[in-house]
């Protein structure tokens, strides 16, 4: 790499690293779910939707499933695992 491109790069890491000095904030009000994937999580994504109970069960029922697959290697394809209970599934 050049010395103008690393010299670049290291004036924009030091930009962003600083903490915010102009004062313009916006609180937004939000809603988030713990972070993992259970049945409790389905249930709820379920009742924040308003769905009837036949639509829960029936994601339920396919969460279940969902939990016995194991994941796909197609083409070979070198990529990290999916952390499913690292993930947030709502949040509005």
């Amino acid at each position: 790499m050049s010395d103008v491109k690393n010299k670049s790069l290291s004036t924009i890491d030091q930009l962003v690293s600083q903490p915010y000095k102009y004062g313009f904030e916006t609180e937004i009000e939000n809603e988030r779910i713990p972070v993992g994937l259970d049945e409790n999580t389905v249930r709820l994504l379920s009742e924040k939707k308003n769905e009837p109970e036949f639509m829960r069960k029936s994601r339920l029922q396919a969460f279940k499933v969902w939990q016995e697959l194991t994941e796909p290697n197609w083409a070979e394809l070198k990529h990290p695992k999916i952390d499913y209970q690292g993930i947030t599934y709502y949040s509005a």
